[in-house]
């Protein structure tokens, strides 16, 4: 059975930390990716979003 313990005041810190550089690495490639979809695929914000995950459903209307 696994025990569970609370964590240090710094292992918070570094953790939110971490995560503060995730997020803001992923909002740069996926902003450095919908603008090149723009510009080189004249693909809209909107087209961008619809298409970015594949349908795991058979019958998609679009």
């Amino acid at each position: 059975m696994e025990t569970k313990r609370e964590l240090t005041y710094e292992e918070q810190v570094k953790g939110l930390s971490f995560l503060k550089d995730v997020i803001l690495h992923v909002n740069q490639y996926m902003s450095a990716a919908i603008e090149s979809a723009n510009h080189t695929c004249h693909v809209t914000d909107e087209e961008f979003w619809d298409h970015l995950f594949l349908s795991t459903s058979r019958n998609k209307s679009h």
